[in-house]
């Protein structure tokens, strides 16, 4: 018993024990709540109460700062209010559920609110389709009680199903019934003749009954409720919180098309079709920016398919950040979204290339900086949208799945970019530009530490308003300038002295990058002191310089202009109003300085100096006894010794002449001169100038110059420009742009006169060349340049010469990278090759007036080939104001072009042709041309390329492939795959990429057309681009290629009277001589004349007496130094022989033996080339000699004829018209008279016309020389009678027979024309008749046939039928047809066969065979020879 009792007091003690617990003192303490307690479950509802945070929001109250609607001003003004954001969120419910029945009900058309803020009392009405009035089967409860009174219910949980409304979880409205006192839902609905109402109190806790009773009048649904301002810490509806309901409203009233919103009786007054825009507009109105502009909106409602009618879009500029108001299903996403994105990245997309464009150069704009200015609106209607929370203040929904996207339109996006966001977002990245340039502003400090500065001790000290800091051209010119301060005593602690390393940045167009990189102008603005945050326009900012005055010290040539020239734009770009004072300066030196001869080794010899040429060049011709005087040159400031600066230093008051602004003028001049977008200025400057020094040379009047040798105390800023900084600009142009006399810069006239003057008969190195360039030519730039000049010259591969002067030995660089792969100078040979002399005949050299410099006679002014040479290498270069863009011309057309001017005839327009190219050329419209690579389809998924337009280098064409294979670009943006896979077989001079493609993209390819899908049509574009100088040194933009031709054929016959006179004069004073010789010796046998044993004097004398003149042929020789100012060698041969003789005597024949002698030498260059072909294909012995087939076209392939899209050509026809600015006051080329077309038919008809040999050319019967055209009396539209083929427009795959299969054109859905036919040979082309057959003629013409119809069809062309200026090459023709072409031009006794000839682009070299080196065709000239 008593273990029992035990037992039970053990359980007695147990028992209390289970909810105490043992403290730190060791006693029982009660433990708290149970695990009852604790742990509990919920139901849906008090879930809600109890954590309303997660569901409608926090129910404290927040100060934020929102857009209400202020009823004074009828408008939304943004504010800070205190709300809250739970209480927002239950009335934003409700006023999307009657929204979304609009969807549900397109024949709702209104929607009211009332908010009664005495009772706390909101109802929400739409006369939409109403609830269904019966009782759910499943729950056993009226349909509106089950949506409005049960938690987890709604219609929108079929995931399959794609709604556009709001509603998605299933609380919504059943969340403001929780967190009202009353709830009251009534519907009514016509077709059952019904209205339910229904009443929830308690916070849906409690339920009334429900009440039915008939209805026969339309559906509608009304919701009231009050909301438990308790639970919100409340006692009634305060002002902001109705401010911010009454804004709600008028969301839905701007998101809800079609639907007119009542507010307490008020309808809100937007337009019923586009309430969006009216909506948007109360946001921006009465709005203003920084700059004082009102905010403008700029709406659209994007209608591409998908979007139509579900997105509507807003744009306004934004300088508070970036702000969007959006809607999703008329949910106000507050935060934005996926829905934002897709539309503000289209707009940043665009406003990026924009801004960038405009700011080129200055800091690349981002993408947020771009948001930053935006101001976005967006009303979206969205498929089962998704949400960051039941809040849905964000879109989280992927953009793939909006169920459409909108594409903004170009005028859209045209009308954001003009509305000033642009030019505000460039402002601001100027400012930010000016925040990073202030990093790299100097200060006025006492030490600074800049590598080779040698800084003045008093700079940046207390008179540092009275320093200078002299900025020199380089190193040396550095220590010339410290030896002539360290002669200035006390003076020179004011002077420091800074090299520039070449010439300075242009800094008005430099990027942000280039400045604060460029460590030139970072040590000038360290220096200097210069502060980028001072205008320096007072005393104050000017004494806060390191440095009161910067002297600019260069080279008296035109470099050392440009120098200062940048310098001064540099300090005019950044601080324009640093120039107007006497800040900047300049310290010239002498240019050339003369003193007596005999005063030469005197200690203290008198020298005059002179500052400029023109000066110099006034006192030569004034000086009587000039042979008495010693000159000297100083071209840069190097070849002053110590001494001499010294002298300049002591009388520095001559030698420094201050800049001096005069006006505004003064800083118009200057952003002229270097300001990019002012081309056209700069060409009516540079027009101007030329044309001044052309009136000054007619006139007899000394060139411009700004200094003379009288004391010089100014410059204008605006002279400068004007008279020294214009001859730099027009010497630009001279070496970027080349004479048309013979087709060569001034550089490379440098190189060919050394060449001719040497004579070399073997290889000499590149680099010993350049040597000798320079050293005979005077030649004052860098050795690189001209070395690379020389090795141009050499360059013979496709998209290079077609006609090199000089011959390459050894690497000169391929096609691979267009010739930047050549070796260097010191490894590779070249010499003149045999036909440059025939180009450039070695008769006429005496002709040409030669240049003058460095006191010694160089190069000629210009050559005067006898083919225009500007043609048949083309040209490129950029010059100030000006550039030049020509082509290359086949030589054989220009021939033919120039005995068609000899025979009295007008030139026809040329085909442009580069040698070795295998693609085709088509001319589209005068000036404006396409070049096509070379595709042929090898499989149903597999092409070959086996040729790339002109100057399309392989390894850049490699690259591209690469790109097409898919991947991400440099930034990291993905790009498109366009094949599957290709292999380089490429060689140096050959082009072969095999490309796989899938069935997808070999469709896609056909679409487009084969040739414009791989990137092998290249448009041409010469429209205003064909400038050069012309003989006089006249810059003239030439119309096409005929102005040239026939510019040239004038010069040309000049020079051949002035070789005929010169000829003609030298022939005469040998004669003189001889006949004085012959004579003397008679009379000396005769005893007329003793000359035994008497002085020289008296046999002169005796001479002058009976009339012997002084040596003829050297009276001859100074006459001709005196006018041509050159001098003849004394081993020059002075007899000619019998043919040049006869020759001299034949009128112009001569003109026609150089042409003649020209063909002669490419025909047997093709002759060469063919010989070392057939000997190294021809190799016995297994590995040598074998013909390497791997880069050679595939036989099997089926080659594609280009085309182009009609599309493309206007695209192509429209190119270069803006980019190439019309020149101005130049003269225009006379107009060509049109030759009339003859109509085209379907046989050839053979014309007879007058036979008239060259070798026959006689004058006409007006007294007109052969080589003057008459229209009126020879027309080219009646000496020929033309025939072309026809082929059927309705043919979209033209199928013609190739040395590799057949050939086919892929057309593209645009239709399009062949771009050419395939070239016949010249005999096919054209059928010519005499009128007078002749027997000797007769012989003549069938010998020729007999010759060129052995010729190879790839060697010939003819003439477009519809007009002899239109050139496209000839089908090939069938065996019979040629057989009758034959027989027909046989029975013709035509003699001028030869001038019926194709100046279009060769036909490609058959795919089979091995492109030749030297490609020129040849026509047999019978008449010629």
């Amino acid at each position: 018993m008593k273990q029992l009792l035990k037992l039970g007091r053990v359980r007695l003690v147990l028992r209390p024990l289970r909810n105490l617990h043992k403290n730190e003192a060791g006693k029982y303490v009660p433990m708290g709540k149970t695990i009852e307690e604790t742990y509990k479950k919920v139901d849906s509802l008090e879930h809600v109460l109890l954590r309303p945070d997660m569901y409608v929001g926090s129910v404290e109250s927040s100060k934020e700062k929102m857009w209400v609607f202020d009823s004074e001003t009828t408008k939304f003004v943004q504010k800070e209010i205190e709300f809250i954001p739970a209480l927002y969120k239950i009335y934003d419910e409700i006023l999307v559920n009657a929204a979304d029945n609009k969807v549900r009900d397109p024949n709702q058309n209104m929607i009211k609110v009332d908010i009664d803020t005495e009772n706390n009392k909101i109802s929400v009405l739409n006369n939409g389709r109403g609830i269904p009035i019966e009782i759910h089967k499943e729950h056993g409860v009226y349909v509106p009680e089950l949506i409005f009174g049960h938690m987890m219910t709604s219609s929108n949980y079929d995931e399959s199903e794609k709604k556009t409304t709001g509603g998605r979880n299933g609380y919504g409205a059943k969340l403001c019934n929780i967190f009202s006192k009353e709830f009251t839902v009534e519907t009514a609905n016509k077709n059952l003749g019904k209205r339910l109402t229904v009443t929830w109190t308690g916070n849906m806790k409690k339920k009334g009954n429900a009440v039915i009773k008939s209805f026969s009048k339309d559906d509608y649904t009304k919701i009231t409720f009050t909301p438990d301002l308790g639970r919100f810490a409340m006692t009634h509806l305060s002002n902001d919180m109705v401010s911010l309901f009454r804004k709600r409203a008028y969301d839905i009233a701007g998101t809800t098309p079609g639907v007119s919103v009542f507010l307490d009786g008020q309808r809100i007054g937007f337009n019923k079709k586009d309430p969006f825009k009216d909506y948007c507009n109360m946001y921006i109105k009465g709005q203003l920016l920084d700059t004082g502009k009102e905010v403008t909106l700029i709406y659209e409602k994007p209608d591409n398919k998908e979007a139509k009618g579900r997105w509507d879009v807003g744009f306004a500029i934004s300088d508070t950040g970036f702000q969007n108001v959006s809607f999703v299903n008329s949910i106000n996403t507050s935060k934005g979204g996926q829905h934002v994105n897709v539309v503000a990245d289209q707009l940043v997309k665009k406003l990026e290339e924009t801004v960038n464009k405009k700011n080129k150069g200055g800091l690349a704009v981002k993408a947020h900086q771009i948001k930053s200015h935006c101001w976005i609106f967006v009303n979206s209607q969205i498929e089962n949208p998704a949400f960051d929370s039941q809040t849905k203040e964000t879109l989280t929904l992927v953009k793939s799945k909006h169920g459409s996207k909108p594409i903004l339109s170009d005028a859209f996006i045209k009308k954001v970019e003009k509305s000033g966001v642009v030019e505000t977002i460039t402002n601001f990245m100027k400012f930010k530009e000016n925040q990073a340039k202030g990093k790299i502003g100097g200060k006025k400090q006492k030490k600074v530490t800049i590598l080779k500065l040698d800084d003045a001790p008093e700079a940046g000290k207390t008179r540092s308003k009275d320093c200078t800091l002299i900025l020199t051209e380089g190193d040396s010119a550095k220590t010339a300038a410290l030896a002539g301060v360290s002669s200035m005593a006390d003076l020179k602690r004011y002077y420091g002295v800074f090299p520039l390393r070449g010439k300075l940045l242009n800094a008005r167009e430099a990027g942000h990058q280039q400045l604060t990189k460029n460590e030139e102008i970072k040590n000038i603005i360290q220096a200097m002191g210069f502060d980028f945050k001072k205008k320096y326009d007072n005393n104050d900012d000017l004494k806060s310089l390191r440095y009161g005055r910067l002297m600019i010290m260069t080279d008296q040539d035109v470099d050392g202009s440009h120098i200062k020239g940048l310098i001064i734009n540099f300090l005019h770009h950044f601080w324009p109003n640093m120039i107007r004072g006497p800040t900047v300066q300049q310290f010239i030196t002498p240019i050339v300085k003369v003193f007596l001869k005999k005063d030469e080794n005197k200690p203290n010899c008198k020298k005059t100096n002179f500052y400029s040429l023109p000066e110099f060049n006034k006192w030569q011709r004034e000086v009587p006894n000039l042979d008495a005087y010693r000159v000297e040159y100083y071209k840069g400031l190097g070849t002053s010794g110590p001494e001499e600066f010294k002298e300049y230093f002591q009388d520095i008051q001559r030698h420094r002449i201050p800049f001096r602004y005069s006006g505004a003028v003064c800083d118009e001049r200057i952003k002229m001169a270097f300001a990019r977008d002012l081309v056209d200025d700069r060409k009516e400057w540079l027009t101007e100038y030329m044309g001044e020094v052309e009136r000054r040379v007619e006139a007899g009047e000394d060139e411009l110059t700004l200094y003379d040798r009288e004391q010089i105390n100014y410059v204008t800023y605006k002279d400068f420009v004007d008279k020294e900084l214009v001859i730099f600009s027009h010497e630009s142009c001279l070496r970027a742009i080349p004479c048309a006399a013979d087709g060569l810069k001034p550089g490379q006239r440098k190189v060919l006169w050394t060449c001719f003057k040497r004579n070399d008969k073997s290889k000499v190195k590149v680099a010993q060349l350049s040597g000798a360039v320079s050293e005979m030519s005077a030649y004052h730039h860098g050795e690189v340049s001209l070395m690379e000049t020389i090795i141009k010259l050499a360059q013979n591969y496709v998209g290079a010469n077609n006609v090199n002067l000089l011959e390459p030995f050894g690497q000169f660089g391929s096609r691979r990278v267009g010739g930047k792969d050549h070796a260097a100078a010191r490894y590779i040979f070249t010499k003149l090759t045999p036909i440059a002399r025939k180009l450039y005949p070695e008769s006429d050299d005496a002709l040409f007036k030669r240049n003058y410099d460095d006191n010694k006679m160089v190069e000629p002014t210009h050559y005067c080939p006898i083919v225009p040479m500007v043609l048949v290498n083309g040209s490129a270069g950029i010059g100030t104001g000006w550039s030049t863009n020509i082509p290359n011309h086949n030589i054989r057309d220009c021939i033919k072009n120039i005995r068609r001017m000899i025979g009295g005839k007008e030139p026809l327009e040329i085909t442009p042709f580069y040698e070795g190219f295998r693609g085709k050329i088509e001319i589209l419209a005068p000036g404006r041309a396409v070049s096509f690579g070379e595709i042929a389809l090898l499989e149903s998924d597999v092409v070959e390329i086996t040729e790339l337009p002109p100057q399309v280098w392989t390894d850049d064409y490699k690259q591209k492939l690469m790109k097409m294979q898919g991947g991400t670009d440099d930034k990291g943006k993905d790009l498109p795959k366009l094949i599957e896979d290709f292999d380089n077989n490429s060689s140096h001079d050959r082009v072969k990429f095999i490309v796989t493609l899938s069935p997808t993209q070999m469709r896609e390819a056909r679409k487009q057309g084969l040739h414009e899908y791989f990137g092998l049509v290249k448009p041409m574009c010469f429209t205003n681009t064909m400038v050069l100088f012309n003989h006089l040194g006249k810059l003239t933009v030439y119309n096409d290629t005929t102005a040239i031709v026939k510019d040239h054929f004038e010069l040309r016959k000049t020079y051949y009277k002035k070789r005929h006179s010169f000829l003609l004069d030298k022939m005469e004073a040998r004669v003189h001589f001889i006949t004085n010789r012959a004579r003397f010796i008679l009379e000396n046998i005769e005893k007329k004349i003793t000359v035994m044993n008497v002085k020289r004097k008296a046999i002169e004398a005796t001479l002058k007496e009976r009339g012997y003149a002084s040596d003829p042929v050297k009276a001859w020789e100074k006459k001709v130094k005196r006018e041509q100012n050159l001098s003849l060698s004394d081993d020059e041969d002075e007899n000619l022989d019998e043919q040049d003789r006869a020759d001299a005597k034949s009128d112009y024949q001569y003109l026609l033996k150089d042409l003649v002698d020209l063909e002669k030498s490419l025909d047997k260059i093709q002759e060469d080339f063919k010989k070392m072909q057939q000997s190294s294909s021809s190799g016995k012995s297994k590995g040598k000699g074998k013909k390497d087939t791997s880069i050679e076209p595939s036989q099997l392939g089926e080659y594609i004829d280009p085309q182009i899209s009609e599309a493309r050509k206007k695209t192509i026809m429209r190119s270069g018209v803006k980019s190439e600015p019309k020149a101005k006051k130049e003269p225009k080329v006379k107009a060509e008279p049109k030759v009339k077309a003859e109509k085209i038919k379907k046989e050839a008809k053979v014309k007879k016309e007058a036979d008239e040999s060259p070798s026959k050319i006689r004058k006409t019967a007006k007294g007109k020389n052969p080589w003057e055209t008459d229209s009126d009396d020879d027309s080219d539209g009646e000496d020929f009678d033309f025939n072309a083929d026809k082929s059927s427009d309705e043919e979209v795959i033209a199928k013609k027979p190739s040395s590799r299969g057949k050939k086919r054109a892929l057309s593209s859905d645009v239709e399009s024309k062949p771009v050419a036919k395939k070239q016949g040979t010249i005999i096919d082309a054209f059928k010519k008749a005499s009128t007078k057959p002749k027997k000797a003629a007769k012989e003549s013409s069938q010998s020729t046939i007999d010759e060129s119809s052995q010729q190879t069809t790839a060697s010939s062309n003819f003439i477009d039928s519809d007009s002899e200026d239109d050139f496209v090459p000839a089908k090939k023709k069938t065996a019979k047809a040629a057989s009758k072409k034959k027989a027909a031009l046989e029975s013709s006794d035509d003699e001028d066969a030869d001038e019926s000839f194709n100046l279009a682009a060769r036909n490609k070299p058959s795919r089979g065979r091995a492109t030749k080196k030297y490609n020129f065709s040849t026509d047999e000239d019978s008449d010629l020879d």
